[in-house]
């Protein structure tokens, strides 16, 4: 639950549950999402960490100054807070970019010729001078991944193999592909 409290320099009273009080301290950086400002992230930074214990929320203050507010917060607003606590770099993919099967979970790479799964790319017509255009494919390889964190649409994923320099990812649609994958193998069953 977090708070606007002021409007001059504005900050934030954002309450910090008592198992994640351990990982806070001042100077950590913040990232702001308003209702009032949809698809707008603002940063700012802890200057404050309180002291005082909430029995009722079971958490404790911290404040935290917001950049870039604009004049669209006002005294009383909710924002919703993401503090950060560790600086790890990680592969990260969104959520439609990963299909799961069983209890294995992949990704589609374009690959050349000869893939695990070729799909059209564009239907055969004419370019704008009346030529006759030739049938293109793309060619994809399906590639396991472990999922790590999930947040705000994004998965952290582990390869298990290494990717080719420069690959390729599809980024939605996984699951699609992967149910054009397992028609290929049932009309190949006989």
């Amino acid at each position: 639950m977090f708070e606007i409290v002021g409007n001059r320099s504005v900050h934030a009273d954002i309450l910090v549950y008592e198992k994640d009080i351990y990982k806070i301290k001042n100077g950590q950086e913040v990232y702001f999402t308003i209702s009032n400002i949809p698809g707008k992230k603002l940063k700012g930074n802890i200057f404050s960490v309180g002291k005082a214990y909430e029995d009722k929320a079971r958490a404790i203050t911290v404040h935290a100054y917001i950049e870039g507010a604009e004049g669209n917060i006002i005294p009383g607003m909710y924002v919703n807070a993401h503090i950060m606590v560790d600086s790890i770099t990680t592969d990260v993919l969104p959520e439609d970019a990963i299909a799961t099967e069983g209890d294995k979970h992949f990704i589609f790479i374009k690959a050349e010729e000869g893939g695990q799964l070729n799909t059209e790319k564009e239907k055969p017509g004419q370019d704008e001078k009346g030529n006759d255009e030739q049938e293109l494919e793309w060619h994809f390889k399906k590639t396991e991944v472990i999922p790590g964190i999930r947040d705000n649409g994004l998965v952290e994923i582990k390869l298990l193999t290494p990717l080719p320099e420069n690959a390729e990812i599809v980024v939605n649609a996984a699951y699609y592909l992967l149910a054009e994958m397992g028609k290929g193998e049932t009309e190949h069953e006989h």
